[in-house]
């Protein structure tokens, strides 16, 4: 397609203008078939102008067609007398796979940070915009993403985020996909160029990360304040949620005790951040298709065994969301919380949304959580083997290979990953709890009893203050267990009524290490008392019905003992007198 540039007359100046406007709000009202139509009028009429051209083209690409859009491009040989076609190109030539020519296009295979890149000349970045070196180095990272070129892909994103830190797909891509460890996290958003007066994007991005502690529960509680607010105590976990209390935010600098808040406690991304049922719940309640919540609460669902609310949750999001990742997620979550249903089918869920969206972490964990509980080892270790691939900085895929490994015995492997979940997550209670079982199986109990101290270190105020949860509960009888095998049986048993008292006293494990710790003491009767609790809760456990049968009959005997020392005859024969006895 070639044509000519002519000077309109005023009729055909005012026809065209008139046009232009009808376009323009065609697009902004999604009739895009009607936009199609009278661009391509306009573009006739204006002999191929290149504003005309480039919004004929955007009407393709929002209709779909981009191979359509794409050979308008080349045939007008616009493509590269402009950024912004140039741009659009790129995104057609990725969506039809042209890899390699798209590549090309953003400044070539070999360059390997923006400044190496021939774009010609860029527009000036200007606020309230993305600049186009940050969209370009953003379809790099993308196009290298579909080459399953990782290493590259992340590089490519770390530029776009760090060019302009609006770039929020970047940041997305980055950390929402888990491509980089807590630590790299933490340094890409210390270095971001957030203007004065946005700070609120710099406390936003944090809260999502994977740091922790008090930082992000102050940043995340100036997100919730408003504009001008008394600084907010710490929030109370909901009575059913299984996480645990958060930490109180350090006092601020503000002298007043009034923090500048951001008004964003009713936000999707906030309430995320949180990884609460009951937040994401409500944040749910007012967006029911907010899906950056939806990963954490279907987990949280999952943990709770809520099934009525994952069954009208997967229903909801699959009729909205029909086929895609996060949907087919959502269903097998509900699978999994079902124990009628078993397994089997959340495997098969898993497995599809992995193959609808392979960018989705916790399809993949699920997968192999699934995979696992159907008894699947092998197949369970290869999906936590291509999660650690495809998410980096992804700890939990580690932490389910060095479970599996342990579950085959095969301990220096186990150990191998577990080493590396601790250097992408050294502030993860379960990596700790991991590694002091591990040392605790290969009997190194002092070993086994400090990773046990640092988890318990890791909770609320020691656990002092942590709720319900069963994961605290374990962690403070794996803690019993090593102190007992060390001999310190008074601090285990101290520790192990601790966990007793966390668990509200229905943990039929808890009550059982605690009796034995007890027994081992010499304090019988209050084995005996611990023992009944523990067949109480758990009628089947031999080895706390033996136990007892024993506790019983030494404690019979030492009584029958203390007894004789106590009534025996002191001037002779040591025969007790028989009515001393009774």
């Amino acid at each position: 397609m070639t044509g000519k540039q002519r000077a309109p007359s005023p009729e055909l100046a005012a026809t065209m203008q008139q046009l232009r406007s009808l376009v323009h709000d065609c697009l902004a009202k999604h009739m895009y078939d009607s936009a199609i139509f009278f661009a391509d009028k306009l573009v006739s009429m204006s002999g191929q102008a290149p504003a005309e051209v480039y919004t004929l083209a955007q009407g393709f690409y929002c209709r779909g067609q981009h191979r359509r859009c794409l050979h308008l491009l080349r045939s007008t040989q616009l493509i590269d007398k402009d950024v912004r076609i140039r741009y659009l190109a790129s995104r057609c030539m990725l969506a039809c796979g042209e890899l390699e020519e798209c590549l090309e296009l953003l400044g070539g295979e070999a360059a390997s940070n923006p400044s190496e890149l021939s774009l010609g000349a860029l527009p000036p970045a200007v606020p309230g915009t993305i600049n186009y070196l940050s969209v370009t180095c953003l379809m790099r990272g993308r196009v290298f993403d579909a080459q399953e070129n990782l290493a590259k892909a992340t590089a490519w994103y770390r530029h776009a985020l760090q060019t302009d830190p609006f770039n929020y797909e970047a940041y997305e891509a980055l950390v929402g996909l888990r491509r980089l460890a807590p630590g790299e996290e933490a340094q890409l958003l210390a270095g971001l160029d957030i203007p004065p007066g946005q700070e609120w994007l710099r406390l936003l991005y944090q809260s999502a990360t994977r740091t922790g502690g008090v930082e992000t529960e102050a940043a995340l509680a100036t997100l919730e304040a408003p504009a001008t607010a008394p600084a907010p105590p710490p929030r109370r976990e909901a009575a059913e949620t299984p996480t645990l209390a958060r930490a109180a935010p350090p006092p601020g600098p503000e002298t007043d005790g009034r923090v500048r808040g951001w008004g964003l406690a009713e936000d999707a991304d906030v309430a995320a951040a949180r990884a609460d049922w009951a937040l994401t719940q409500s944040a749910l309640a007012r967006d029911p298709y907010a899906l950056q919540c939806l990963p954490w609460h279907c987990a949280a669902g999952v943990r709770l065994r809520k099934k009525q609310d994952l069954f009208l949750l997967a229903h909801r999001v699959m009729d909205a969301h029909e086929q895609s990742g996060t949907a087919w997620y959502a269903v097998g979550c509900y699978y999994l919380a079902t124990e009628s249903r078993g397994a089997e089918a959340a495997t098969r869920a898993f497995a599809r949304a992995t193959r609808a969206d392979r960018g989705c972490s916790p399809a993949w964990l699920g997968l192999a959580a699934a995979l696992t509980a159907s008894g699947e080892a092998e197949a369970a270790l290869q999906a936590y083997r291509s999660a650690s691939r495809l998410f980096p900085g992804l700890h939990e895929p580690l932490l389910g290979m060095a479970r599996a490994y342990a579950s085959m015995n095969v301990m220096p492997l186990a150990e191998q990953v577990l080493s590396q979940a601790h250097e992408i997550a050294p502030h993860d209670l379960a990596v700790c709890n991991e590694l002091g079982a591990l040392a605790f199986r290969q009997r190194r109990f002092e070993e086994a009893a400090g990773w046990f101290r640092t988890a318990v270190s890791l909770l609320p105020d020691g656990g002092a203050m942590a709720a319900r949860s069963a994961g605290a509960v374990a962690i403070l009888v794996n803690l019993g267990h090593s102190l007992r095998k060390l001999g310190q049986l008074e601090e285990a048993a101290s520790t192990l009524e601790r966990a007793v008292a966390l668990s509200g006293g229905g943990d039929a494990s808890a009550h059982g290490a605690l009796a034995f710790t007890l027994h081992l003491a010499g304090r019988l009767p209050e084995a005996v008392e611990q023992y009944h609790v523990t067949l109480s809760l758990a009628p089947g456990d031999a080895f706390a019905a033996d136990m007892l049968a024993i506790a019983v009959e030494e404690d019979v005997e030492l009584f029958m003992e203390t007894v004789e020392e106590e009534y025996a005859d002191p001037g002779g024969d040591g025969m007790a007198s028989p009515v001393a006895l009774f």
